[in-house]
């Protein structure tokens, strides 16, 4: 899922193969790693172009019937919860085929959804994740949050990565409202040239925050969307981990989502 130019899907293929891999991006690319991997005897490479909010993954044919491990590094904000419920459809962990089918009609099982088996995606810049894209909706709902305050909840997440607050522009002075840098660690290029106005709330909370103190509370808001998507796949039946698969030194964008069959 973002697969980019595919160097990711290349070294699973490099480790783990040969294996049947459909990548899956929005954007035409110069330079794909297919090219490379086709050369892995055995290999089955597919590419689609396609925007992961309209990607529906149990009508892809080719994955018919098949078992699927999905992976992503990095999918930003609300791309993670367009790639889970992508999935939504499909079978998952171990769940059974319906009675009527066996091993000896294959054209009746070709004819199932596929299973998703296991799920590795890098979540990151939580701070454009949105209420109507987000795939658990019920877990805010039931601790009170309205979409509001999702909404204030996902603009707080960039406190944990913007770094130093304090630290003076080139002409020597401190940041302030005037910085070439928003919240977010946002350039002005970054949001069309000009920065969106802030709700009244997130002005409120600017206030009552000393910066020094924002950045745990960052850190804090992207575990707590990053907790809802790790529900909503254990209500499919697998066991899911949030893992910090690298230092903050790395990157301070450094979590994973980690979900497999149970162990028998």
């Amino acid at each position: 899922m973002g697969a980019g130019r595919g160097y990711l899907s290349a070294m699973i293929n490099e480790g783990w193969g040969p294996t049947h891999m459909v990548l899956v991006e929005r954007k035409a690319y110069r330079f794909k790693a297919e090219r490379s991997m086709r050369r892995v005897e055995g290999s089955q490479i597919e590419r689609l172009k396609i925007d992961l909010a309209d990607l529906a993954v149990h009508k892809v044919p080719s994955l018919a019937n098949k078992r699927l491990v999905v992976t992503g590094k990095h999918l930003c904000g609300c791309a993670t919860d367009y790639a889970l419920r992508a999935c939504k459809e499909c079978r998952w962990g171990s769940s059974p085929l319906p009675a009527d089918t066996t091993e000896e009609t294959p054209e009746v099982l070709v004819e199932q959804p596929p299973s998703v088996e296991g799920v590795a995606v890098a979540t990151c810049c939580h701070h454009i994740c949105t209420w109507r894209s987000y795939i658990n909706k019920r877990f805010f709902r039931d601790y009170g949050f309205t979409p509001q305050e999702f909404d204030l909840i996902a603009w707080m997440t960039g406190w944990a990565a913007c770094g130093d607050h304090n630290r003076g522009d080139p002409d020597g002075s401190k940041g302030d409202a005037t910085s070439d840098t928003t919240s977010n660690g946002l350039q002005p290029s970054d949001t069309g040239g000009d920065y969106e106005e802030k709700a009244e709330g997130e002005h409120v909370v600017e206030m009552c925050i000393p910066r020094n103190e924002r950045p745990p509370i960052g850190h804090a808001c992207k575990w707590l969307i990053d907790t809802g998507r790790k529900q909503w796949l254990q209500a499919k039946g697998l066991d899911v981990e949030l893992v910090r698969y690298v230092s903050e030194d790395v990157s301070p964008e450094n979590r994973i989502l980690l979900a497999r069959q149970p162990s028998r």
